[in-house]
């Protein structure tokens, strides 16, 4: 078996036939590099405004509710202030929490029942048992 030598004209075609496939011209590169950044610029001027007005949108949302929430606590409290603006209103406040009374009328108030004494079994306590036992 004989080898075969190249000349040297040979081997420089062949080098450069495999390199053609993997060389590409500058203007190629500066294209992607171009369209990459353009791509970078178009990402950073509508994705991040676009998350910061949807973030913003949801807050005007939650404040709308928020505010029918105080609005409606608030017509609340205004017809209570309306209602408590009239005489039998006042007078019954000053009945049930103030405990008063008109001139002339008398007030009584009901104690609730005491609970029964535990008495120990031993003397005298047992004589005082009896004894609240034939007064009751």
């Amino acid at each position: 078996m004989r080898l075969r030598r190249e000349r040297p004209g040979e081997k420089v075609a062949r080098v450069a036939q495999a390199g053609e496939a993997t060389h590409r011209p500058v203007g190629f590169t500066v294209w992607v590099g171009i369209v990459l950044a353009a791509t970078v610029g178009l990402v950073a001027v509508t994705v991040f405004p676009l998350r910061q007005y949807l973030n913003q949108r949801n807050d005007i949302a939650t404040s709308r509710q928020h505010l029918e929430v105080i609005t409606q606590e608030n017509q609340h409290l205004a017809s209570e202030v309306q209602a408590l603006n009239t005489d039998a209103e006042i007078e019954r406040v000053a009945r049930e929490q103030y405990h008063l009374v008109k001139p002339g009328e008398d007030a009584y108030a009901i104690l609730p029942p005491s609970a029964p004494a535990s008495l120990p079994d031993q003397w005298p306590y047992n004589l005082v048992r009896a004894m609240l036992a034939t007064k009751g």
